[in-house]
């Protein structure tokens, strides 16, 4: 979530394309690499609880998604 949030204000900050690209697709890239993620969905299957496996899934994207627009919203008030 930590990674979603820092995307989300450098999505909003004023920096030029090649320092954007830069952080964007390749340290935060790395940053929040879903392996994890991935890794404990996996499990769950494992376990065969497709209902916990499917509430996981849509609360771990639309965590991390609120939180990026999170930091979007904080990087534009002091901006």
């Amino acid at each position: 979530m930590v990674g979603s949030f820092l995307f989300g204000l450098i999505i909003s900050k004023n920096l030029n394309s090649v320092t954007k690209k830069i952080l964007l697709t390749g340290f935060f890239s790395c940053f929040t690499s879903f392996s994890g993620f991935i890794y404990f969905l996996y499990e769950i299957l494992n376990q065969g609880n497709w209902i916990k496996f499917i509430i996981f899934l849509n609360l771990i994207i639309t965590i991390n998604l609120f939180t990026m627009l999170f930091g979007v919203w904080i990087s534009s008030k002091f901006t």
